[in-house]
């Protein structure tokens, strides 16, 4: 998901945080990166990204003020795409959803979201012991 978005010229994420509160406001772009970490990094998260072979030493903040998840700096996330919960891979907002649906990229990014989803949601059955 991370690789199908880097080759998209995204205009929508670039000032969305502009004059939110702070933590939120604090950089121009990325507002949905303003949420809590602990609410962020769920125990399946974790688990997921731990399976993926990720380590803590892997989770590096930016050496930045606080704006929201521990990991959002002023150029973006600091963790690698495959250290980064899935939530964080597949969220699209309203506003990018619908700049990607008037591309050619939506039928790619649509598939890969739903893939992510439902991984996420398999995995989270098995924790459930379902």
């Amino acid at each position: 998901m991370a690789d199908a978005l880097a080759t998209i010229d995204i205009q929508s994420c670039r000032g969305c945080a502009r004059h939110h509160p702070l933590p939120e406001g604090r950089w121009p772009g990325g507002h949905c990166c303003g949420g809590k970490t602990l609410s962020i990094f769920s125990p399946e998260e974790v688990a997921a990204v731990k399976l993926g072979g990720t380590r803590p030493r892997d989770w590096r903040p930016p050496q930045s003020d606080h704006a929201g998840c521990v990991f959002r700096g002023p150029t973006g996330c600091s963790l690698e795409p495959e250290d980064r919960p899935s939530i964080c891979l597949r969220y699209l907002c309203l506003e990018l959803r619908e700049e990607l649906r008037a591309g050619p990229e939506w039928e790619t990014v649509s598939r890969l979201g739903a893939a992510l989803r439902d991984t996420d949601a398999a995995l989270r059955a098995l924790m459930d012991g379902d």
